[in-house]
């Protein structure tokens, strides 16, 4: 069995036997936005974002996007986001 897990606060599709919208949306520049306002954005618009990140907390901004802003995209359609710390006291410490 293949397992996997789905972080707290995920959102999770599941289509039952209805197609999504044929609308298309535009892609917005998530670039220094936080996850959490990132996720919101793109969730008004039917779209979604998944990072590899395992912390997803407010200290996080969005470093860049796999899918360039102002491309067309189906709803439904999930962009991976690469996602940075904002926290300045982490500077210098390794």
């Amino acid at each position: 069995m293949n397992r996997k897990i789905v972080a707290s606060g995920s959102t999770i599709l599941l289509y039952a036997g209805k197609e999504p919208s044929a609308d298309k949306e535009t892609m917005p520049d998530l670039t220094n936005l936080s996850y959490q306002t990132a996720r919101d954005r793109m969730a008004a618009l039917g779209l979604y974002i998944k990072t590899n990140s395992s912390i997803t907390d407010t200290a996080q901004i969005v470093s860049g996007q796999t899918v360039a802003a102002g491309t067309q995209l189906d709803h439904g359609t999930v962009v991976e986001v690469t996602l940075v710390t904002s926290d300045s006291s982490m500077l210098g410490r390794y």
